[in-house]
Formats: C-alpha cells, structure tokens, sequence
C-alpha cells in the first residue's frame, strides 16, 4: 500500500496457472521494500507431492525469484510450509514438516541467499520419530531458532527447540594470491573485507596469521550489526618458491569457534 492507502500493486499467486494445493503460510518484507511470501505448493516433478516455496517480489510486485523444497529426490515428499523470517541482507529462512525416509513428518529448515539460491537445509527427527511438525521461526543475533511439536520417547508430544547457530562474521575474498616476489622485500598490500552478518555486534575480535604474511588490522575489537571493516594483507617472503599461510578471524559468536572465517595465502618468493 501508499503512505496514503491506496493500492501500490496487486499479485495474483494463482496466475497464470492455478495450484488448487497452494497454502499460505507467512508474507514479510525486508530493509528495501522486497516481499517474500512462504507458501505449499504442489511439486512440478510430481502431481502428489508437496513443496515448500519462498516467492520474492520486488517494490513493484515482478518476480524476483520463486523456490521449491522436497524432501524426496523424485518430488513425492509431501513438505508444508510453517513460517518465514528474513534478515538485513534479504536472505530467507523457511522451516516446515517433510516426510522422512520412515514416512513420518520431519522437521526441515532452508536458508536461501538473496537471490534465492538455497544455502543450507537442517533437518530434525524427535526421539520417538512419529511426528514432528514445527510452528514458528525467528532470528535472534546470527542464530536461527525453530520451535514445534515434537514425539517424544514415551513422552507423547513434546515442545522442540532448536537453535542453528551461524557464525556473524563473514570475511571476504577467501584467498589472496600476491604471485612473485623478491626475497625478503615487502609486497605491495591487499586487501580483506571483514562484515557482520549478525543481528547483534561481533564482539572481542582477534585474528591469527600464520606463514610470511603480515597483516594491517584497521579493524577495532568490536564491529556493529551489517557494519564493515578492511583489512591490509602483505607477503614478504623468508625463502624461495611458493610460500603459504592462513588468516583466521576470532571473536565471540558461537559459530566461529567450529567454523571460523579462514583465509588461504599464497605467494612466492624469488631471487
């Protein structure tokens, strides 16, 4: 809608081909006016199956992108959306019940990037692997937080909570290469970008260099939510041929400290 109420624009879900199976189970919109609906929709592979979906529309109502998630290679799993959520970066979360390899409800949780390519899939069976269905999704920091329903072992039906945690950081490019370089003189530097993902600052941040590599850090201790840092990279090399080393960032979420952000260097050193 206008400031004023007036209608802005009007999509029809259900043209130009209508899915008698379509369910609507959540519509949110991100920091620059996109609209991301969750909904079930019958799977294109397969006339009984069931498919999670995120559709993207743009400020203007046009497609952005639309997914489809199944549980089942051959598109029979029978998967019905539950919730939505998306982040500052315009990257959607979707949970939902899926059919397990035992023909019981699963849960089944998707990160999908900006442009709708999807990330990662978690999924999770109860001790009583019956029925599990979850109900609602939310973002708390870097953190994806999944609640439902969920069989027990000899309990009956039990809350489930499940935390997916990821780590905030994201240092970007991965690798830096410096080629030939004269021995024991200093390259000229490259450059790193350091950004939190997370919804919440990334605290006591530190990094470990290894190999002949010398970093500049313009980076304080603490970075806040979606901000940036760069980062200096030189290659002075103690010896001849290819020289190798890593970057390491650490600081305090959760997810670094299984998954820290690493990068390779390489260089080499000539006479």
């Amino acid at each position: 809608m206008h400031p004023d109420g007036s209608l802005a624009w009007q999509v029809d879900l259900d043209k130009p081909t209508r899915d008698p199976n379509r369910g609507l189970a959540g519509i949110t919109s991100d920091s620059t006016g996109n609209t991301f609906v969750a909904q079930t929709i019958t799977d294109p592979a397969s006339a009984t199956g069931r498919d999670i979906s995120v559709i993207k529309l743009d400020t203007s109502g046009h497609q952005k992108y639309l997914t489809h998630f199944n549980g089942h290679s051959d598109g029979s799993s029978v998967d019905q959306v539950q919730a939505l959520a998306v982040n500052f970066f315009s990257e959607a979360y979707v949970t939902g019940q899926s059919t397990g390899v035992t023909g019981h409800p699963e849960f089944a949780t998707i990160k999908y990037d900006s442009l709708g390519n999807r990330q990662w899939v978690e999924r999770y069976v109860g001790p009583g692997d019956s029925s599990d269905i979850p109900v609602a999704l939310a973002i708390s920091g870097g953190s994806v937080i999944i609640t439902g329903a969920s069989i027990g072992s000899g309990t009956e039906k039990d809350w489930a909570t499940i935390n997916y945690v990821q780590d905030g950081a994201l240092i970007a490019p991965t690798a830096l290469a410096f080629g030939n370089d004269p021995l024991k003189v200093q390259s000229a530097k490259m450059f790193l970008t350091l950004t939190d993902t997370a919804e919440v600052p990334l605290a006591s941040i530190s990094f470990t260099i290894t190999g002949d590599f010398h970093l500049i850090n313009n980076c304080l201790t603490t970075l806040a939510p979606h901000c940036k840092c760069d980062l200096g990279v030189t290659f002075t090399p103690t010896d001849l041929g290819t020289r190798t080393g890593t970057l390491t960032v650490h600081d305090d979420w959760a997810g670094s400290a299984t998954h820290p952000q690493t990068v390779q260097l390489s260089g080499t050193g000539t006479p």
